[in-house]
């Protein structure tokens, strides 16, 4: 979902890689010109402006340059709220949802993080942002842990069925194991 927003709010836009930085993107040609934000979403509708064009709103009876995207995540905070114009990450969600549930009531605020958490899945999906498994690391460490922690349990299975553990015992000497072994990895991937 995060992922989403920030696919929407985020000024890079593949189409034009030329665009990298955000002083670079103050250069990039204006797609239109719009008096509210319903026009930006009938437009974007129509297929007549992309999610990453940039825009002028006309907003408040003051032109703000945006982008569509901006704009679609806009559409759905509440009119004192509005208007956000910055790429969102994770804390500045979590910011922004804070904000609205002091300035809002709780029910507003229910809606709009529902709002907000389909148009995340929706621009994930359309952003076609993904994690690849290739990406990921494997540590060395994981395979020789995982068989010390499988030794150790066995020790710990062996003595419960001599009667030696509780039922209690065993559980939590087999939870204590497995922890310590995927702190290990953990600790291995950084």
């Amino acid at each position: 979902m995060v992922l989403g927003v920030y696919y929407l709010t985020d000024f890079y836009d593949h189409r034009n890689p030329q665009y990298t930085t955000q002083e670079e993107w103050k250069n990039k040609p204006i797609a239109g010109i719009f008096p509210d934000i319903e026009t930006v979403l009938n437009s974007y509708a129509n297929g007549e402006i992309f999610v990453k064009d940039k825009i002028i709103l006309n907003y408040n009876k003051e032109p703000i340059e945006t982008m569509v995207g901006r704009v679609i995540l806009n559409s759905v905070l509440p009119e004192k709220i509005r208007f956000i114009n910055s790429t969102l990450k994770n804390k500045d969600i979590k910011r922004l949802l804070s904000r609205i549930f002091d300035e809002c009531d709780m029910q507003t605020t229910v809606y709009v993080a529902d709002d907000i958490k389909d148009l995340g899945f929706k621009y994930a999906t359309l952003g076609a942002t993904s994690v690849n498994i290739l990406d990921m690391k494997v540590p060395k460490e994981k395979e020789e842990e995982l068989k010390n922690g499988d030794l150790k349990a066995n020790e710990v299975y062996k003595y419960f069925f001599k009667g030696f553990f509780s039922e209690e015992e065993k559980h939590r000497f087999i939870i204590k194991i497995r922890t310590d072994v995927k702190k290990r990895i953990e600790e291995s991937l950084k």
